[in-house]
């Protein structure tokens, strides 16, 4: 319970921002159970569509990264030093997740084809 309150860093009485970053954990761990599942599957069954496999492996990591970026962005307060990310918005943040999301899905799905 310690280890997950010091994950979040929330000020402990239940605000917004601990359970939108708790959220976040939980695309994060998604994420990353999925590429694991598709490289096991590639490991064992091995990969026939190759390109099908590379589009499922490039969008599950590249969302893990592009939602890590977000959580940094979310997780920033304006207590940071300057070497810290830019402090923009959270409405922003998400909405800038947003869109390189879905450039990232147009790239997955052209990968398809």
């Amino acid at each position: 319970m310690l280890g997950s309150q010091m994950l979040w860093q929330g000020s402990g009485d239940g605000s917004k921002g601990d359970s939108l970053l708790q959220i976040v954990d939980c695309f994060l761990f998604y994420f990353l159970l999925v590429s694991g599942l598709q490289l096991l599957y590639f490991a064992l069954g091995g990969a026939f569509p190759f390109a099908s496999f590379l589009a499922g492996l490039l969008s599950s990591v590249g969302m893990f990264v592009l939602t890590v970026g977000l959580r940094i962005h979310l997780s920033s307060s304006s207590s940071t030093p300057a070497p810290g990310p830019k402090l923009i918005s959270k409405e922003r943040a998400v909405l800038e997740w947003l869109a390189c999301t879905s450039c990232l899905l147009l790239v997955a799905f052209a990968l398809l084809a």
